[in-house]
Order: C-alpha cells, then structure tokens, then sequence
C-alpha cells in the first residue's frame, strides 16, 4: 500500500509509536481538510458498529453526494458506488448491500429528473449500479429478495422514460435481462405491452 509521498510500510511504524489522544488528534485534522476525508472517516467508524446503524450512515454518504447544498460540488457516482462495495466487504450483508446499490439508482434517477440531463459518466455510474443489482438478484442469495427490490426497479425504470444519454434503453435492456433470468414473481413495468399501463403488478 502507498500513499502519495512513499511507502506505507514508512508511516506505519510511526503510527504505531503514537498514543491514542495524538492519532485522534491526526483524525481531527484530516477530518477538518477536506469533506472527502470525512466521507472516509465516517463511513469507515459506521462499519465498527451494527450493521443496521452502519446501513444508515451509507445510505446518508450516498444522499450526500445528490445534495444541492453542495454548489458546484462534483456528482461522484463512483465514490458512492465504492462505499457501497465497502459495506458490502465489511458486513457481508447482501440484502443491505441491494438495499444501497438500489437507493443509488432511485436517488440519482430522481436527481436527473429534477434537475435536467447530466454527462455521460453519471448515467454509465447509474447503469453500472443497476446492473450490478440486476446480476445480485438474478441468481443465488440475492434471488431471495426479488419480492422486495424488483417492484423499485420497475419504478426506476419507468420514471427513466425519455432521459438521455442512453440511459432509457440501457435500464429497459437490462430489466429485461432480470425478468428473464429470474421469471418467477415478474414485475412489469409501464413500458410492457401486455401489462395493460399498471405499475409494479406482480405476477406470482
């Protein structure tokens, strides 16, 4: 592991010389640099606690980065996505880690839709935390959670419609993929012929 001046095998031994009060002063003031640094502090203290307290402060890291208090404060689709990669090392809990690839997907959809057409690289970030989602739920534990996750994809799918970039076909392709995979308890969304326009319905 290295950092951006040397090795950390350098620092390492130093950190270990120092005492509790003076590494919680050097916590202090990384935390006080940067909100980057806070992000990384606070996400990496949640995971030390339970997992349903640790699935909250993720679930806040993610709204975060969709917070027009921000100003000019960049969309950072990837940080989001890593965190969410973290929690799921750290905890081993698959539906929470559903749980957030799928608030991700709901959040900056809705974000989208609020506030215009974005970049090309916010909608790759989106697409690639729905197909994640898509493959988690297609097979093995995550199949036991499609009841619960696959009527909010319908959703997002839905409210997709007309955005740019791709983004509409990209989410469709793969809902599509889902419905497949996983036929049992199909959900349909809007954009289904033969849903008849009901949102969500579920087909056990």
């Amino acid at each position: 592991m290295r950092d951006g001046r040397g090795p950390w095998k350098k620092v390492r031994p130093r950190l270990k010389a120092m005492d509790r009060p003076a590494i919680e002063d050097l916590l202090g003031v990384l935390w006080a640099l940067s909100e980057e640094n806070r992000s990384l502090i606070e996400s990496r203290l949640a995971l030390h606690g339970r997992t349903d307290e640790a699935l909250t402060t993720f679930r806040k890291l993610i709204d975060r980065e969709f917070d027009m208090s921000r100003h000019d404060a960049p969309l950072r689709i990837g940080r989001a996505r890593k965190a969410i990669h973290d929690y799921g090392k750290a905890t081993g809990d698959g539906q929470g880690t559903l749980e957030l690839l799928v608030h991700l997907v709901e959040k900056g959809t809705a974000f989208t839709l609020e506030y215009g057409d974005i970049d090309e690289r916010f909608y790759n970030g989106l697409e690639l935390a729905f197909e994640e989602t898509v493959s988690r739920l297609s097979g093995g534990e995550g199949s036991v959670w499609l009841a619960v996750f696959r009527p909010r994809l319908a959703k997002v799918v839905d409210s997709a419609s007309d955005l740019g970039w791709g983004y509409e076909d990209a989410l469709n392709e793969l809902f599509d993929k889902l419905n497949r995979l996983a036929p049992k308890a199909r959900v349909r969304s809007k954009g289904d012929p033969v849903s008849g326009g009901r949102q969500g319905k579920l087909d056990v």
